[in-house]
């Protein structure tokens, strides 16, 4: 972590600040393909307690409507709480903390 603070000019002290947080974070949105989508894809399907696999999106890696559908209805409910999280479908720190932390449930 102090690696990596110091190669972006943050003061290298290993604690994973909001600063940090938010170098550490790729942004997520409709568009957008690859791990990072895939890593958004499996906390809405680990929080699928359906058990229905089909129910919310795949985990395909491809940010898409239906993933951009999941985004926005986690942000919604989350936004009622935490009044700083904004509906727009981007993956940011907030959303991705959010969905990490176990925040919330589908």
């Amino acid at each position: 972590m102090k690696a990596f603070q110091a190669s972006r000019g943050s003061a290298a002290n290993g604690i994973v600040d909001p600063n940090t947080w938010a170098a550490l974070v790729v942004e997520v949105k409709k568009g957008r393909q690859g791990e990072a989508v895939k890593g958004v894809q499996e906390e809405f399907q680990f929080r699928n307690l359906s058990g229905d696999p089909s129910k919310g999106p795949q985990v395909d890696g491809i940010f898409g409507p239906i993933t951009d559908a999941a985004v926005r209805g986690f942000q919604q409910a989350l936004s009622l709480d935490i009044p700083l999280v904004k509906v727009d479908g981007i993956v940011g720190p907030i959303t991705w903390q959010a969905l990490v932390s176990g925040m919330l449930s589908l």
